[in-house]
């Protein structure tokens, strides 16, 4: 009994990876999300909805701006969800001036994530968790984008889902 459920339970986990990171991919450019500032340098920076997945997630993350940005695959967040064991290893994307660009995490809580790419700080904050099925649960969140200093950059609610 134990050896068929761990069976079917193997059996589920790969299915659910493989509908997760085979998506068709749109080929659809970056498009930019509602707010680009000014960093230190004056130079903008926008943080952009990105639709091709950089690299295979399996359990994972996926955020966009709106629902209706979900639900088109328009994400603004991806994040393998801490699933690898030491923290330093597990990582998110976002797309910042049209680039994705990979962030490293340096903290978790149950609450919180934070990762820099050692020019920017990235948090995310949830607000909301509801589970919606075994291993998929609905997320609310607040993303924000720092500069080394400290300084937000850009700050916007997010929803989403992560899962395996």
């Amino acid at each position: 009994m134990i050896k068929n459920t761990q069976k079917s339970l193997f059996v589920a986990i790969m299915i659910s990876t493989l509908l997760f990171s085979c998506k068709e991919n749109p080929k659809k450019e970056n498009a930019k999300a509602e707010t680009s500032v000014p960093a230190n340098n004056n130079e903008k920076i926008s943080l952009d909805v990105f639709s091709q997945y950089p690299e295979s997630m399996g359990c994972s993350c996926h955020m966009s701006i709106n629902k209706e940005d979900f639900k088109k695959n328009q994400f603004i967040f991806i994040d393998n969800n801490g699933s690898l064991p030491k923290l330093e290893e597990n990582f998110a994307y976002v797309s910042l001036n049209g680039k994705v660009t990979k962030f490293m995490m340096t903290t978790a809580s149950s609450t919180s994530k934070s990762f820099t790419n050692g020019e920017f700080d990235l948090i995310i904050n949830q607000k909301s968790i509801t589970k919606t099925s075994d291993e998929i649960w609905h997320i609310e969140s607040t993303l924000i984008l720092k500069d080394k200093k400290g300084k937000t950059l850009f700050q916007k609610e997010i929803v989403g889902t992560c899962g395996c």
